[in-house]
């Protein structure tokens, strides 16, 4: 089953740009695609995001790899790389491509705990990997994906965004929802 992201309107316009422009060239036969990137994001076209995810944590297994083979293993200065350069390819356009499968999730979570792990970081080798955000400040990746589409909904139903909150919300007339 696809999950697909409503409050998303560029993965909307990807979806109808390849729908409507990739495929209907009058008098010529065209092949279906199987993926294409988009602004950096793979689109496959059933839809599944393993692929963008594997490429996100090839990226970010990279840039770690480096950072762990040219510096010491202070606890603020990984921490500062992460934040500048390995979590902005984790999360790039993830309100697009929001994985689903728990796999894909897991993946991408590997990267952090890589990030965060006693082979990184030094001082924290007694702690779990839980402890380790906690104690780094940090909250996991999948939280922070919940958090942006939670700001993406805000900004829509407040009318920061050009866009007409009645096409994907239903509102309650009384206000209170329904609170089973």
């Amino acid at each position: 089953m696809v999950v697909f992201n409503p409050l998303c309107p560029v993965w909307f316009s990807i979806l109808l740009y390849c729908i409507y422009f990739c495929f209907s060239v009058p008098n010529k036969t065209i092949s279906k695609f199987s993926k294409f990137s988009y602004m950096g994001v793979i689109v496959q076209d059933d839809l599944k995001v393993s692929k963008q995810c594997t490429k996100a944590v090839n990226t970010a297994n990279r840039i770690l790899g480096l950072i762990s083979r040219t510096l010491f293993k202070f606890k603020d200065t990984v921490l500062q790389l992460y934040e500048s350069l390995v979590r902005p390819h984790l999360e790039y356009c993830v309100q697009c491509w929001n994985p689903y499968y728990r796999k894909d999730i897991q993946l991408i979570q590997k990267a952090q705990w890589r990030a965060t792990s006693t082979r990184m970081i030094d001082s924290l080798k007694k702690y779990s990997y839980h402890k380790r955000l906690q104690r780094l400040q940090l909250t996991a990746l999948e939280r922070r994906r919940v958090r942006g589409d939670l700001i993406e909904v805000y900004t829509i139903m407040n009318g920061f965004e050009d866009i007409d909150y009645r096409e994907y919300f239903n509102i309650s007339s009384t206000g209170l929802g329904d609170m089973r």
